[in-house]
């Protein structure tokens, strides 16, 4: 009897505490911090006392572990070796914090969605109406200004990650909405209404790779969302009428998706890139006019600068963190554009920072999970009177656009990316030790 009160007393407390996380993420890096290290504390010590029997995926566990002690191994051989263990030493908060997601589901399921989908519905709404303020007022309720033109940082000021937020927040959100005990007419209503609220906060972030990634996502989503296909596809084409008609009457909106994108990658304005940082003749040959880019110029010279420190610690890497010391040195910098915090791009990063070792425990799993999408999809077609399998398809394909590997990024090692990316694998944990196997 006392064990399953401190059990209920424990899914309580872990329940509110993980629930938190959607509007904490939105007050700044320190009170979610705390949230995870509290309650990853809390699901540790609860661990320990059954032994570990409550982790379903043991399999999951080793590997998360294996990925866990090469970060701390590539720290302690790191130049830089206590900026790079200061971070790989507590990592281990957001591997226990995946499972503890994963626990909640399997053993509180509805109680932890309906909690979750509450509080990212207050997140998504102060969002909602603080970014529309400050994008017809140029300042935010509280009267904070973006200090980049044709982009809005909302309640997160001048930390301009209000587009990637909202877009890392929907795969949970999702998932939560339809696994909510409300008929299925309801949920496909609220399903659109959200989704449509995801995309205009993107769309007036003014942040590109989110708009992208969100497009890959309504596509994974498209074929996974089968019965609802029709409703789908006309508020795809909603979306994307309002996107054109928005950019249409607004002109910083065009400039920063359409003229800036188009001049970035080399098909516009002559010398755009030398004009836009002030370079002269004289400087790198990325910069010289109208070369065509993958990417911009400057994220061209933030790959190469990750790759020259990958040629000198291939295996292991030079250890988390690293990047921003390693990138002032005149061995791997193109230039002076080169002084970085991270070279922009999850997978370079890891390059970098963590070798092939740590690249291919990533780059291994991001397959894993499109070749699970498509077992999903399989299933889903043989038994689409399955529900739960749309769930877990759902929570599994938001980590796909987690890892897509051509794009520009954050940093793989940020608080920030590291709790949603690691809420979003709870989910998926979750799901695939209660739905499918």
């Amino acid at each position: 009897m006392e064990k399953k009160l401190n059990k209920n007393l424990f899914l309580k407390i872990s329940n509110f505490l993980v629930c938190l996380l959607p509007l904490a993420l939105i007050t700044g890096p320190a009170i979610p911090d705390f949230i995870v290290i509290l309650s990853s504390i809390f699901f540790f010590i609860y661990l320990l006392n059954s032994k570990f029997d409550l982790i379903a995926d043991k399999k999951f566990l080793f590997l998360l572990s294996l990925f866990y002690f090469l970060l701390v191994f590539s720290s302690l051989f790191s130049e830089y070796i206590w900026i790079s263990l200061r971070f790989s030493l507590p990592y281990i908060r957001f591997i226990i914090l995946a499972f503890l997601i994963a626990y909640l589901i399997k053993n509180n399921k509805y109680l932890f969605y309906r909690y979750f989908f509450i509080s990212c519905s207050i997140a998504l709404l102060i969002l909602f109406f603080d970014s529309t303020f400050q994008f017809y007022n140029e300042k935010n309720l509280l009267g904070f200004v973006s200090p980049v033109t044709g982009r809005i940082g909302s309640v997160f000021k001048d930390e301009l990650i209000l587009g990637s937020y909202a877009l890392k927040i929907s795969p949970m959100f999702f998932t939560t909405i339809f696994a909510l005990n409300i008929n299925v007419k309801n949920k496909k209503k609220l399903f659109f209404i959200i989704y449509f609220i995801v995309f205009y906060i993107i769309l007036i972030s003014g942040d590109r790779a989110p708009l992208f990634l969100f497009s890959l996502y309504s596509v994974i989503l498209f074929y996974l969302l089968k019965p609802y296909r029709i409703s789908f596809l006309i508020v795809i084409i909603f979306s994307l009428s309002f996107f054109i008609i928005f950019l249409s009457f607004s002109k910083i909106t065009y400039n920063r998706f359409i003229t800036q994108t188009i001049n970035e990658l080399g098909f516009g304005e002559s010398d755009y890139t030398k004009k836009a940082l002030n370079i002269n003749d004289n400087e790198n040959s990325l910069y010289r006019s109208n070369k065509k880019n993958l990417f911009s110029a400057i994220h061209e010279n933030y790959f190469i600068t990750g790759l020259n420190i990958f040629k000198d610690n291939y295996l292991i890497g030079a250890g988390p963190k690293s990047f921003s010391q390693l990138s002032k040195l005149e061995k791997y910098a193109v230039d002076r554009f080169s002084y970085i915090n991270h070279p922009h791009n999850f997978y370079i990063q890891l390059l970098a920072e963590t070798g092939i070792a740590g690249f291919g425990f990533v780059f291994l799993f991001f397959f894993y999970l499109v070749a699970k999408y498509f077992t999903i999809l399989n299933l889903y077609k043989k038994n689409t009177a399955k529900f739960e399998l749309l769930i877990a398809g759902i929570s599994m394909s938001g980590l796909i656009f987690h890892l897509w590997p051509v794009i520009s990024t954050g940093s793989f090692f940020t608080n920030y990316n590291c709790i949603l990316i690691y809420m979003c694998l709870g989910f998926f944990l979750g799901e695939k030790s209660t739905n499918y196997k």
